[in-house]
This record gives C-alpha cells, structure tokens and sequence, in this order.
C-alpha cells in the first residue's frame, strides 16, 4: 500500500494557474511615448535632495508600512504552518500506571510503563495539501506586493506635501513683498492726495488693496503649517509646529517625462496589479485543494516503544494505514468548490477593472501633465505682459496722464498671476507625481520591510 501510495504523490486534480491576463485584449495598444526612461527611484529625478532625504526617511519610520511589514512576517509564519502537513509529524509518548486485581488485599499489584515514538504522514495523493501550501505562498508574496503599493503611495504622498510646502512658502515671500509694493503705493497716493494730485477715492482703493494683501498671510500660514504637520506623520513623527524642511529653497522645473511604454508593461510595473495577480493564483490554488478534498486520504501510523512491568522488557512495533474516502457530505465539497471558482471569477474581473483604471490613469494623466506645461507657459508670458502693464500705468499716472484706476486694475492684475504662476508650476509638478504613482514607480527595493 505505501509503494501504490508513493507511486501516486505527484498526481493533481487541478492543473494550477500559472499566468493570469485581464477579461481585455492588452497586446499592442501602445500608450504615449515619452522622451527619457525613468531612474532607478522615481523621485530622483526631480534632482531635489530634501526630497531624497524626506523619502528615505518616510520608507524607514512611517507606520503604515511597519504595519505592512507585520502583516507579511505573519503571513510567512502561516506559510511554513501550511507546508508542515507535508512533513511526516513524530511525537514521543511516556506512560505508567498501576493496577491492582484484588482492592481488599493490594497483594496483586502491577506496575507498568511504556516509552514510544509516535509517527504520522499523510501521502498527498491528490495535492490538496501541496494546494493549500502553494495558497499561503501566494497570499504572503501578495503582501509583500502590498509594502511595495504602500512605499509607492508614501513616497508619492511625501513628494505631493513636499511641493504644496514649497508652493506655500514661496506665496508667503511673494505676498510679503506684494505687501510692501501696496504699501509703497498706498504712501504715494496719500501725498499725491495731500498735494491735491488725487482724490480719496484713489487713497481709500489703494488701502483695500493693502487690506486685501494682507488677509492672504494668515491663509497661507495655516496651510503651511497643515502641510507640514501632514509631513511630520508620513514620517512617523509626532507633529510639533515647526518644519520638517532643512532649507528653503523655490519649486524646481519638471523634468523630462519618463518612457511609458505599453499599457501591458503596466501588469508588471504597478504592485497592487501584480498583488491581484497572485491573489488570483492563490485562490485558483484553494480550487484545487478543494477539488483533492473529495478524493480518499491515506495516512501512514506507526509506533515503536519500550513497555514492561517493570521487567521484562519488551519493545512493541506497530505499523498502519488508514484510507478515508467521502461517501456523501450533503454536498458540501462541492459547495465549497463552486464558492472557490467564483472567488477567481471574481477577483479576475477586479483585476482587469483595476487593470484599465491604471491605463485611464496613466493616459489621462499624460494629457493633463501636455496641457498644464502649455498653461504654465501661457501664464509665463501673461505674467510679463502684466509687469510691463503696471510699468507703463504708473508712469502715465505719476505724468498725470491717467488716474489711478488702471493703476490699481495693473497692480491686481499682475499680483494674482504671479501667486497663480506659482500654484501652476506646483500643480504640473503635483501631476509628475501623480504620473508615476499611475505607472508604478520605479521603486527601489520594493518589497523590502520596513525597519
């Protein structure tokens, strides 16, 4: 019977899922290309080393991903529980006792004892536990794919705060200057007023424009200090008011765009596609470990041991097999079968809609990123037709050639496309981000744990 047994241990019943491909035809549907391939790390490219620092540090003490990390060296340990199966299981047994054939005269007394070795293994014929230990394997590499979406999301989420605090800081020195050019003009139209030059409407205009400057400060600091305590825990530190920044410094150009290649590059590139993926496998695998389940299970006992009374001694062998087929369970087998195959029909289908969310993501990103460069650009120009604008104003009003009016309209014009140049530039770079999180990175390492 062990020989027939052996004779059968490779045998399955389910031919398991090696490749898994979306409901969708992805062969040839090119995205838009691109000029330079991305780095080794993403963020790397935007050439900032406050922001290599803030995300080297993110990956190393944010809690999210230790939470991660946890989660996958348990699901290791469930892994090596769902192979043990496989291994025969040897146990060592002690026992003694006593016995007496008369209570009243205790003269028949036996002692007796018993040392043994216990021994199971169950043959897998059919792989039902080879099943269920391929199962696990998956789950925990889908974990791990896990950590590397999370490091992904944390690095982009740290990049984005990054930007907003740089944004943030660089409209508070502008308002701050824009604040002393009101100021500046507001002493002007006064002496021109007490010269008779203007009228007080033209003072009265120009002290709301002061008034209006500086209402912008308090905003601007309370998103500055939002930004930065949102920094503080995608670090894993306590929030304590004050910058995570070392330096201040304006927002940096947008690099070249990265090389995105074909939408099916996407199945391999983004981790939370390729989590799916093995999640898919992992429940095509309990397909199979419930298709063996109907199927008999032959497990192997044996024993060897030393027993006596005390003496003499004898040692006892024994070997046995049992076979256990189902006759009828009401159908529950098969229930769990059905529920399984519809586990995989369902995560397939998630899977392919996740699939063509990530190619919508990375299209219609590319698009926005093409049309915010040319709004940057536009404003760029429209920013310095503004300057010059205002030049030519205040000189025909200090020639007394117009009156303030134009003067004020160029001033607020040219004020808010600069503070609005400054949100435009950070919304394109904003957009970067967002590219490369669509597109999966690239990561490094990106299934290491966290510290």
């Amino acid at each position: 019977m062990l020989t027939a047994a052996l004779l059968w241990t490779g045998c399955r019943t389910h031919q398991p899922m090696e490749q898994v491909q979306p409901l969708v035809t992805v062969e040839g549907q090119d995205m838009m290309e691109a000029e330079t391939a991305p780095g080794s790390a993403w963020w790397k490219e935007f050439a900032a080393e406050d922001l290599d620092l803030l995300v080297e540090k993110a990956l190393e003490g944010n809690l999210g991903l230790q939470t991660l990390a946890a989660r996958i060296e348990q699901a290791e340990a469930l892994s090596r529980l769902a192979s043990a199966p496989l291994k025969p299981q040897v146990d060592a047994a002690i026992q003694g006792g006593a016995s007496d054939s008369d209570l009243r005269t205790k003269n028949n007394r036996r002692d007796s004892y018993s040392i043994s070795g216990l021994f199971e293994w169950e043959i897998d014929l059919w792989g039902r536990l080879r099943s269920q230990r391929d199962a696990q394997i998956l789950d925990r590499d889908a974990l791990a794919e896990d950590l590397a979406t999370g490091r992904l999301l944390l690095s982009a989420a740290v990049a984005e705060t990054y930007f907003g605090i740089l944004e943030q800081r660089e409209q508070l020195s502008l308002i701050q200057k824009q604040l002393q050019v009101n100021e500046t003009l507001l002493e002007l139209t006064q002496l021109r007023f007490g010269q008779g030059q203007s009228s007080i409407v033209d003072v009265l205009q120009q002290r709301d424009q002061v008034f209006s400057t500086t209402n912008l400060i308090p905003q601007i600091e309370t998103r500055l200090a939002e930004l930065e305590n949102d920094l503080s825990v995608l670090l894993g530190r306590l929030p304590e008011g004050g910058s995570s920044l070392p330096r201040v410094h304006p927002l940096p150009d947008a690099p070249h765009s990265p090389a995105v290649g074909i939408a099916s590059q996407l199945l391999r590139q983004r981790p939370d596609l390729r989590a799916a993926e093995l999640r898919i496998r992992a429940a095509d695998r309990r397909v199979g470990a419930a298709l063996a389940d109907r199927y008999p299970r032959f497990v192997i006992n044996a024993s060897l041991g030393i027993e006596g009374t005390p003496s003499p001694v004898a040692i006892a062998a024994r070997t046995f097999g049992n076979l256990v087929a189902p006759i009828t369970d009401g159908g529950a087998r098969k229930a769990v079968i059905e529920a399984r195959q519809a586990e995989v029909k369902e995560l397939l289908a998630d899977y392919t809609e996740t699939f063509l969310i990530a190619v919508a993501e990375v299209e219609s990103t590319l698009v926005a990123e093409k049309q915010q460069s040319i709004r940057v650009a536009m404003l760029e120009r429209q920013a310095d037709t503004a300057a010059r604008l205002l030049r030519e104003t205040r000189n025909r009003y200090s020639q007394g050639l117009t009156d303030y009016l134009p003067v004020l309209n160029a001033v607020t014009n040219e004020q808010n496309l600069q503070r609005t140049l400054i949100t435009s530039r950070r919304e394109l770079l904003t957009l970067r981000v967002a590219l490369h999180r669509a597109l999966g990175g690239p990561l490094t390492n990106p299934t290491q744990p966290a510290s």
